[in-house]
């Protein structure tokens, strides 16, 4: 899952992904599959928008779950 953060579907692709996290209760492992990707691929389109992957892991956070890092 290659995708430019300027690329002008790049902020409607990351909305689709965190609400696809949402709606799984943040298991990576899950939306992954529904995507067809892995979920390190998931982490580093999170990482490219830093407020998303920070967001994502203070719900983590809350639910018990180790943090997630970008590479």
């Amino acid at each position: 899952m290659r995708v430019n953060p300027d690329h002008a579907d790049f902020p409607a692709l990351l909305a689709e992904v965190l609400d696809l996290l949402a709606f799984a209760k943040d298991d990576l492992a899950a939306v992954a599959d529904i995507l067809e990707t892995s979920t390190s691929q998931l982490v580093r389109l999170l990482g490219q928008e830093p407020a998303a992957l920070v967001e994502l892991n203070a719900r983590r956070s809350r639910a018990g779950l180790k943090p997630l890092r970008s590479s």
